[in-house]
């Protein structure tokens, strides 16, 4: 039985007043954004983003929303999409532990890459709006793109629903109107958007009251979204931005430095980087009991509350953005692993220098 209860957070950038089921400590802290859109956010500890988090617990957490989607499948062809860049793992997991037939996964991604645009949605309140999804490149994924009969949205948090609706919009433009089901860790709804919601999967539903401090300004405005980006010819198109199925690697011949039973590890990704990450940080914890997975974000957030500690470096993938890794520089690690898309990073992008400075072995891989 849930217990309920009511959470009063104050932040810097206002006071968060919190109605949820007592579990919500276990899966969430908080932290103010420097974001004058929205100043606040549910610091997951279990997505592998802004928090340090177990691949196991990540597994249970895309186990359990698969038991309770399946049920809501429809006979026929499945999509699962994943919304960038916070939740590319999590809609990965999600769709492997659904471990359907005809499927596929894909996620929404910030990039401008070379391939044709299948639709564009917003997400107003963010740091960096435009979304854009491709059309998949696998003449299989195309045609259970075309006959879809489910599509299952992923994120860490639904709010208001809006970025929801704005994509279901999308595909409607498009004539696609299969059965859309929604799943996050976090769901706020609540009713909100005149039921024109889909049914959300969560593990978690509350209410939630932010009172913003109207005497704070916002600090220095960070580069979050460069809407003349060039387009990149060497981003992947293996891990899901433009489809995938389950992923396979032979991790014993990738990894060169394997880490002792003694070693505590931190398995980095890179933006919307995460799923290899992810699945690098499962195989890991074979060989040592304190694996942690994270990644890097273009989301400014204020130091204090949930987030301890703070580095700043410009993104890998020569845009110029501000990207940040929260809560590392202030842990212990024996082993840190940074895992690429990017076979070039500018010497702007001073991650690995940061780090090297920080801990004894830190390890660059590029897939």
């Amino acid at each position: 039985m849930c217990v309920k209860m009511i959470t009063k957070i104050k932040l810097e950038t206002g006071d968060l007043v919190i109605d949820s089921d007592e579990e919500l400590d276990t899966l969430s802290g908080f932290a103010a954004r420097n974001n004058s859109k929205r100043g606040f956010l549910f610091l997951s500890k279990v997505l592998g983003k802004h928090y340090p988090s177990c691949p196991c617990k990540m597994k249970e957490l895309h186990d359990s929303l698969a038991r309770n989607i399946k049920p809501k499948l429809q006979k026929g062809s499945t999509v699962v999409i994943g919304f960038s860049e916070t939740a590319t793992a999590l809609g990965y997991g999600v769709y492997e532990a659904l471990g359907i037939e005809n499927s596929y996964y894909q996620h929404t991604t910030r990039h401008k890459i070379n391939y044709p645009l299948f639709l564009k949605f917003s997400e107003s309140h963010s740091h960096a709006s435009s979304h854009f999804l491709y059309y998949p490149d696998n003449p299989k994924h195309q045609q259970i793109l075309r006959d879809v009969a489910n599509i299952v949205f992923v994120d860490d948090e639904y709010t208001t629903g809006n970025t929801l609706l704005n994509i279901i919009n999308a595909f409607r433009e498009k004539d696609l109107t299969p059965n859309f089901i929604a799943t996050s860790i976090l769901d706020w709804t609540n009713g909100s958007n005149d039921g024109q919601l889909p049914s959300i999967v969560s593990i978690i539903k509350g209410n939630f009251v932010f009172i913003p401090n109207q005497l704070r300004k916002c600090h220095q405005k960070f580069v979050s979204e460069n809407l003349n980006s060039i387009t990149h010819l060497s981003l992947s198109n293996l891990y899901g931005r433009i489809g995938c199925e389950s992923l396979k690697f032979n991790f014993e011949k990738l990894i060169k430095v394997i880490p002792t039973k003694n070693d505590r590890v931190l398995v980095i990704g890179t933006g919307e980087f995460m799923n290899v990450a992810y699945l690098l940080a499962l195989f890991l914890k074979t060989y040592s009991p304190e694996v942690y997975v994270q990644s890097t974000t273009r989301s400014p957030i204020i130091e204090g509350n949930d987030v301890i500690s703070v580095l700043t470096f410009k993104d890998n993938y020569a845009e110029e953005t501000d990207n940040f890794l929260y809560n590392v520089k202030d842990k212990r690690y024996d082993l840190v692993y940074i895992c690429y898309e990017t076979s070039y990073s500018p010497p702007e992008h001073t991650l690995y220098d940061q780090l090297a400075q920080l801990f004894p072995r830190v390890i660059r891989l590029i897939f």
